[in-house]
């Protein structure tokens, strides 16, 4: 008898000694993911593997990126608008991410490295269809007898909408130029065409394209160079404002 009860008391202090070493649940907490919508202009794309890079730390929200056309651009429904462009009555709270400029760039084998801004504006609006009309070209002495080759984007980019205010007339480029969808399809048509011109945003230059001097910048209407903007709806906090930090510290 004595040996049961020894026996059960036993077994009653493993199972309290069990007890007390399991380990003790806890409720776990899981945070809910935030999406951030961010609307983005066509011009900037190059700017979307940077928001992925600086989107990569944040733990408690996504990114949604929508490349819309500056005019589609709607501050109601993004909590961030990434544009290039000077500020507008309409923009909210700004961030000045970085500035840029709007660059022309030409074949490798053009025979110049600077342009005026008065040829800038005969070649856009069709006035020169052959190299060998431009006036630095029949001044300098130069044989380079091309058919010129201009390469844009649509009237709605906004790089379009600053080179037509820069040399002063609205939708300035010509219909006979060849439209481009993008600034990797812009280098690879320069880079490929002898006797093109184009244009397209400095930081998206590389080694297989010239860019141009203008002579006369003086003389533009609106300075080719820009910020780009990060606008917000009100002032930007927590992963927002940790995003933008990022931006602006990632050139």
């Amino acid at each position: 008898m004595f040996d049961k009860i020894k026996t059960i008391l036993f077994s009653i202090l493993a199972v309290l000694l069990l007890s007390a070493c399991a380990p003790t649940q806890t409720e776990s907490v899981i945070k809910p993911i935030k999406a951030i919508p961010v609307q983005i202009t066509p011009s900037l794309t190059n700017w979307i593997p940077r928001l992925n890079t600086c989107a990569e730390p944040l733990t408690d929200a996504n990114l949604l990126v929508n490349i819309l056309p500056t005019e589609d651009l709607d501050p109601q429904s993004a909590d961030l608008i990434i544009r290039f462009g000077p500020k507008t009555p309409d923009d909210n709270f700004l961030t000045v991410l970085a500035y840029d400029s709007l660059v022309f760039i030409v074949h490798p084998d053009f025979p110049l490295d600077e342009i005026s801004a008065q040829s800038l504006y005969a070649l856009f609006s069709g006035s020169i269809k052959n190299w060998s009309q431009l006036e630095e070209i029949q001044s300098g002495d130069i044989e380079y007898d091309l058919p010129l080759n201009l390469f844009s984007y649509g009237k709605n980019n906004d790089l379009h909408k600053l080179l037509s205010k820069a040399l002063m007339e609205n939708d300035l480029v010509t219909k006979k130029a060849i439209y481009t969808p993008s600034f990797e399809n812009m280098l690879q048509s320069i880079a490929q065409t002898p006797g093109s011109l184009g244009y397209l945003l400095k930081s998206q230059l590389n080694n297989h394209v010239n860019a141009l001097k203008i002579t006369n910048p003086d003389e533009l209407s609106i300075s080719l160079e820009q910020p780009i903007l990060a606008i917000t709806n009100e002032t930007p906090t927590g992963s927002l404002r940790q995003l933008l930090l990022c931006l602006q510290n990632t050139q």
